[in-house]
């Protein structure tokens, strides 16, 4: 095995977004975050995490990505939107992993999760109990619910 730490994308760097980055830097990945707001990205980049130009770029750098948007208008616009995770995916890539810890409508994002071919995106809903400071110094709790596979 090499030495080489695993990616892990993040989209959406604001206060949800880097407590999740925090937590993934202190357990050894590296991380790739992108966000539509270049302060915040530039903010994320200062605490260990490399910034993306696009999501397309954090697609095709890691396999794992967290979901750290608003809410689920921009979750559905990250992953189907014109330049969204799905289209960013090369035809032979295997299934990303995507993990939302967005505050989402459920049966919309239960329509996305079922409406996503399962050979491109394996979707994972992650909410999150806790503030951002909570997620950062490992005190919140997330819930699961997705595929076993993912």
């Amino acid at each position: 095995m090499s030495g080489e730490r695993q990616s892990v994308g993040i989209i959406g760097t604001g206060l949800m977004g880097s407590a999740c980055s925090r937590r993934l830097v202190e357990a050894g990945f590296d991380v790739v975050g992108y966000d539509v707001d270049t302060a915040k990205l530039a903010r994320f980049e200062q605490s260990d995490g490399r910034a993306a130009r696009s999501i397309e770029d954090v697609a095709r750098a890691c396999r794992k990505v967290v979901l750290a948007v608003f809410n689920t208008d921009q979750v559905e616009e990250v992953i189907e939107g014109r330049h969204g995770l799905l289209s960013a995916l090369p035809p032979a890539a295997p299934p990303l992993i995507a993990i939302c810890v967005s505050t989402c409508d459920p049966d919309r994002i239960a329509a996305l999760a079922a409406r996503l071919p399962a050979d491109r995106v394996l979707f994972v809903e992650s909410p999150v109990s806790g503030t951002s400071a909570q997620t950062a110094s490992g005190d919140a709790l997330g819930l699961i619910g997705g595929e076993p596979a993912a």
